[in-house]
């Protein structure tokens, strides 16, 4: 499962509830709680909401296309 801030960039990644966890940026009550609730989870649960984060980036961040990204922006520097 992914912990993750809820901002621009990590919210477009996590599903709240289905394959991670978004929280309060900058505050540490909200980290807490997030990890809290990730505890509660079920061993089952955690492990469904893994598999989901794992399907997420596997289906939407094509790893070639990335390194694409970053070897053109190291080119015009």
């Amino acid at each position: 499962p992914i912990l993750a801030t809820n901002v621009p960039g990590c919210r477009d990644l996590v599903a709240d509830g289905r394959n991670g966890l978004l929280f309060a940026p900058r505050s540490l009550d909200a980290l807490c709680e997030a990890i809290e609730r990730l505890l509660r989870l079920s061993p089952a649960e955690r492990r469904a909401m893994g598999a989901a984060a794992r399907e997420t980036v596997e289906t939407s961040y094509d790893e070639q296309e990335v390194i694409r990204a970053y070897a053109e922006v190291v080119s015009q520097v």
